[in-house]
């Protein structure tokens, strides 16, 4: 689901407003708004969180990178974050990206959709992340649904399928190929059953979509699954989202941006400022900052 002051994790941030903010059952489913969040609920209320780190190369997309140039890789995870805030920007009630590292929240959210707000992820390991986050938004809406950047395919009736699961189930997961998910949702209010989906987890393994799923089974929890889909963090992913962007004629224009960064990671399209302030190395478009994603 990223200020001179230091601020308590996860902070809501609105839009150039104050920093200072707040047995198993699986269902298999085919198939700028600036404004503070309000303290009501309304009847099945839900939340979208997009979180992501800003794309300081070197340290977004990782693995990817070290296949196709470390600049080149962090310029695809700034376009999967720009397609996705773009495409998702009327999906739910409300709709937050939840950025890494706060320093870069401001720059970050002057790249994006004007219809997204602005959190902090909170300290921690992944999980602890995603549960504070998950956490503070089901305080104030009746659902809470959080994706990555991995899988700039999702779309809003994906968002709307997830929502529509999760009025009769208690979590929603969009398993991923690589045995994890894109996508994980949650009906309020929180809980410790909830909680346990998120501690001592083997995060980045093929093992993440089959724990989870078996600790919703032995707590109770009803979960829907959605269509799986592939995260782009590899090459052989890539090539794969290429060829399929290729036989849809509506998504041309995605597939020659792509093009375009893997042509030329220098390219005017994005200034170079921009990713590459904060670069550790910036001699070569190919120089590998091995730095966890």
């Amino acid at each position: 689901m990223p200020f001179l002051p230091t601020f308590p994790p996860t902070c809501w941030l609105p839009r150039e407003l104050s920093p200072h903010a707040p047995s198993l059952l699986i269902n298999n489913v085919s198939g700028r708004s600036d404004s503070t969040v309000s303290s009501h609920k309304s009847r099945s209320s839900v939340v979208l969180g997009l979180m992501a780190k800003f794309w300081t190369v070197g340290s977004v997309k990782t693995r990817l990178g070290r296949s196709i140039g470390m600049h080149q890789s962090a310029r695809l995870h700034k376009l999967f974050v720009r397609v996705l805030t773009d495409s998702l920007a009327t999906s739910a009630d409300q709709r937050f990206a939840v950025v890494s590292p706060q320093e870069k929240a401001n720059r970050f959210a002057s790249q994006i959709s004007g219809k997204w707000n602005i959190a902090h992820q909170s300290d921690g390991d992944l999980g602890r992340r995603m549960s504070h986050w998950i956490q503070q938004s089901l305080d104030t809406f009746d659902a809470a649904i959080l994706i990555g950047a991995d899988c700039p395919l999702i779309d809003k009736v994906a968002i709307e399928e997830a929502s529509d699961r999760l009025l009769d189930h208690d979590v929603v997961i969009g398993p991923a190929i690589d045995g994890g998910y894109y996508l994980i949702g949650a009906k309020g209010p929180w809980n410790d059953r909830l909680a346990k989906l998120f501690v001592d987890m083997p995060w980045s393994s093929d093992q993440v979509l089959t724990q989870t799923l078996g600790r919703c089974q032995a707590n109770g929890l009803a979960v829907a699954l959605l269509e799986e889909r592939e995260d782009i963090d590899a090459v052989e992913a890539l090539e794969r989202l290429r060829s399929e962007l290729a036989a849809k004629n509506n998504l041309a224009d995605l597939l020659q941006q792509i093009d375009a960064i893997l042509n030329d990671p220098w390219g005017e399209d994005v200034p170079r400022d921009d990713i590459l302030r904060d670069a550790e190395s910036t001699d070569h478009p190919d120089a590998a900052v091995r730095s966890a994603e």
